[in-house]
């Protein structure tokens, strides 16, 4: 007789089975196709794991009981592994932070290219296939194995911080509506920081201050009315302010109307400048044959597998023609196994560079690091990624010669007999035009953190700033992110 049959309580085990083959599809979703870090391995060594106990526990020689203790068993390995992974060994991103991702063909993202390159006057002579390039799947860990993840917009700031940014809305309101002179008294008084901070703590006005400004209340609140109105947004901020003790306390704040949109598409690099609410020398628009100074190193940015982009746009905007308020590109870097990112190349105006810092560090934690806040020490970690193909991309760009502006043609004199006649150009023979050779590899305005070589990118971080990231995680148990915003 089958050992099975003489078991009657199965409900047990076939609740077991079932937890494993959820283990098995949990893990398997969580493969990136093609990665071969540390995190994608602990992740199919797990699905091995599982589906080695299944097979087990669905031979008849087992029976019901053992296939609940090996269940068990597995089970607890499994969380183990996780725990400890949680504790450092792998790159995570905040699900309470994620709004939605979309998965994006490479035909789709290379007719982007091709749209944008109508627009490229200096990149005449590419074409999408000659500067398209799909992320390497190390990119994908970013966007939970999509082409693009959105998440929420968070600013992080303390009391101080806020009021003072409120502040200066409210100071540009009376821009139009004072003259130049109390224009100036003003933010000689609102744009002083002492004065500002102990108004919020102390809501007083220091007796030097009121002589010197003509103030007749010690009041800072009696002052801020009479400035800016008692219903304005600034002065609601002032009454809702915080205890003294957590004044300087930081919190997280969802930005309503923004969001972040992190990506990997190639044709989203390729727009990292160009229409967007911020300039750089990267704008593809552009048409002046000195810009290609600087812009012969985007179709190499574009061409980088190892290199996406995140920026802050409104909430009704998408990824496929975004108006980016600010951006940063973004670069990998293992240490000792664990997966980190770098974002450099950030812009930005008005505050919105921030809140994008804030709202990748709500979204990642402190694994996405900024080249901003890095320092160059003697104790630094690299990091080498090698290309399996030339990332840089070489072109031509055909202009009008110099010497005879495109005719073809010059004039020549004999000095001595006072006797002209026109001749063909000596320096482009005849053609009017001269072709020049670009080409570079991607811009980065800070070489200390990111560096392109000969097939390859070095990416640099300090070993102590690593090394205490992951200590914090090994002590914090499961809460890898410095917050969680609540929508």
């Amino acid at each position: 007789m089958n050992k099975l049959s003489t078991v009657i309580d199965t409900e047990g085990a076939e609740a077991a089975l079932a937890a494993l083959d959820a283990v098995v599809k949990k893990y398997i979703n969580m493969i990136v196709d093609g990665c071969d870090c540390s995190l994608c391995e602990s992740y199919r060594e797990r699905v091995e794991k599982a589906r080695a106990a299944l097979a087990n526990m669905t031979s008849d020689a087992v029976i019901f009981s053992d296939v609940e203790k090996t269940a068990a068993e597995v089970a607890e390995e499994i969380a183990a592994e996780e725990t400890t992974e949680a504790h450092g060994n792998g790159f995570r991103v905040n699900a309470a932070a994620v709004i939605n991702t979309f998965t994006v063909s490479e035909a789709e993202d290379m007719a982007q290219i091709r749209e944008q390159l109508y627009d490229a006057p200096l990149f005449c002579s590419l074409s999408a296939r000659d500067i398209y390039k799909k992320r390497a799947p190390i990119m994908y860990h970013l966007t939970n194995g999509a082409e693009v993840l959105e998440a929420m917009a968070v600013s992080v700031s303390d009391y101080f911080t806020r009021f003072r940014r409120q502040l200066e809305i409210a100071l540009n309101d009376l821009y139009h509506e004072t003259t130049y002179a109390d224009w100036m008294e003003l933010i000689r008084f609102w744009r002083n920081d002492s004065i500002i901070r102990r108004g919020i703590l102390e809501n007083k006005i220091a007796p030097e201050v009121m002589e010197a400004f003509s103030i007749r209340s010690p009041k800072f609140s009696k002052h801020l009315i009479k400035t800016f109105g008692e219903k304005s947004e600034i002065v609601k901020l002032f009454n809702d302010r915080p205890k003294a003790a957590d004044i300087e306390k930081q919190t997280a704040e969802v930005v309503e109307g923004k969001k972040v949109i992190v990506s990997n598409l190639a044709s989203n690099v390729m727009k990292m400048t160009a229409g967007n609410d911020f300039s750089s020398c990267q704008d593809y628009t552009y048409d002046d044959i000195s810009d290609l100074g600087y812009l012969q190193k985007l179709p190499s940015a574009v061409h980088d597998e190892t290199m996406s982009i995140a920026y802050l746009v409104d909430e009704s905007d998408s990824y496929e023609h975004p108006y980016m308020l600010a951006r940063v590109l973004i670069s990998p870097l293992e240490y000792n196994g664990n997966l980190f990112y770098i974002g450099f190349n950030l812009y930005g105006n008005n505050g919105n560079a921030e809140v994008l810092k804030s709202s990748l560090k709500n979204l990642y934690g402190e694994r996405f690091l900024f080249a901003d806040d890095m320092y160059n020490t003697e104790n630094m970690h690299e990091w080498e990624y090698s290309y399996d193909y030339k990332l840089r991309v070489d072109f031509e760009y055909e202009e009008y010669c110099y010497l005879c502006e495109g005719s073809g043609e010059v004039t020549a004199t004999v000095r001595y007999h006072d006797y002209e006649f026109e001749c063909e150009c000596p320096h482009c023979e005849g053609k009017g035009r001269e072709c020049g050779e670009y080409g570079d590899y991607p811009y980065v305005n800070n070489a200390s953190f990111v560096r392109y070589g000969y097939y390859r990118k070095t990416t640099y971080a300090d070993k102590k700033v690593l090394d205490a990231i992951l200590t914090a995680e090994a002590y914090g148990g499961n809460d890898l992110f410095s917050f969680e915003a609540e929508a």
